[in-house]
């Protein structure tokens, strides 16, 4: 029994090694990018400039519409900065938020004040994801796909009712 106990409190005293650093990997910040004034919203030819601007980043300013109180889900959103019931010529969008680390819903649900519909920025391309998906008709509305990249935030007061586009 004590060469039992003697064989133990021997293997406690060795020193053992340091542990090892917690596996990481570094969180990398969106990269900066400048922005020039694009089209306003306004502008008849606004969906032919969007989508011939091809797979550049675009900084939208987009007003969402939820489902109900508790935020489950993104009714409508166009591109906007008035939170009134969008004018039957507004460009309506469906946002694309599956290259997001977050979900964009998440990120609404934190920032947005309390009301059904809220003003936000995202930086975004046009057109999905993923293409050549089938289309589905008879599904709602026909909206235009934007596959949002970054939750940029709310709307500061006065912004330009403009798109704003990389380079």
């Amino acid at each position: 029994m004590i060469g039992a106990f003697a064989l133990f409190a021997a293997a406690c005293a060795t020193p053992r090694p340091a542990p090892e650093p917690p596996m990481s990997t570094p969180m990398a910040p969106f990269p900066e990018v400048a922005f020039t004034d694009g089209p306003t919203l306004d502008d008849p030819r606004l969906r032919d400039q969007l989508a011939a601007s091809a797979r550049r980043l675009l900084r939208l300013p987009v007003v969402v519409e939820f489902d109900d109180a508790y935020r489950l889900a993104v009714t409508r959103a166009w591109l906007g900065t008035d939170l009134a019931d969008p004018a039957a010529t507004a460009l309506q969008l469906k946002l694309d938020d599956t290259s997001m680390g977050v979900a964009l819903l998440d990120s609404l649900r934190h920032a947005c004040p309390p009301g059904p519909r809220c003003a936000v920025l995202v930086d975004a391309t046009w057109g999905p994801v993923l293409s050549g998906m089938p289309a589905l008709p008879g599904l709602g509305p026909t909206r235009d796909t934007v596959a949002v990249r970054r939750f940029v935030g709310l709307q500061p007061a006065g912004t330009p009712a403009r798109v704003r586009i990389e380079g």
